[in-house]
């Protein structure tokens, strides 16, 4: 169901700018209930040709499967992605050529966390068993 009436606090920040051929390679947030429970991410501007892509995570937490959603953001989208989502799901993204400049909000609602917490969901950070120094080159 909806949050109505909940308070969200943006716990932290981040301007992103990807320039000529700049990637984040796949990664998950470091989310947690205590810190922060979903991220928003808007694209400010984009010029050019890049790439904001999804994977999802193998069921045992060691590998990343394929590629399952793929897009260019343009000026004004908004991507939100929760705790649930980044649990399951790497995310990465790439800008070939021109610019993007994004703006990351790391948020967190006390209301979200406690139905959360209630449902027994918790943070499952999986990258120390996948990721690697490739990700962050190859694309």
């Amino acid at each position: 169901g909806a949050f109505v009436g909940q308070r969200v606090e943006v716990k932290f920040g981040d301007i992103l700018d990807y320039r000529d051929d700049q990637m984040l390679g796949w990664h998950q947030d470091n989310m947690d209930l205590a810190r922060h429970t979903f991220t928003a991410v808007l694209t400010l501007s984009d010029e050019g040709a890049g790439r904001f892509e999804w994977r999802e995570i193998t069921p045992d937490g060691k590998s990343l499967g394929d590629v399952s959603a793929s897009n260019q953001p343009k000026r004004g989208d908004l991507e939100i992605h929760g705790l649930a989502c980044n649990n399951v799901l790497a995310h990465r993204a790439f800008w070939e050529t021109g610019r993007r400049v994004a703006l990351v909000l790391f948020c967190g609602s006390e209301e979200m966390a406690a139905t959360l917490s209630a449902k027994g969901t918790e943070s499952c950070i999986t990258m120390r068993h996948w990721w690697s120094k490739d990700f962050e080159t190859t694309r």
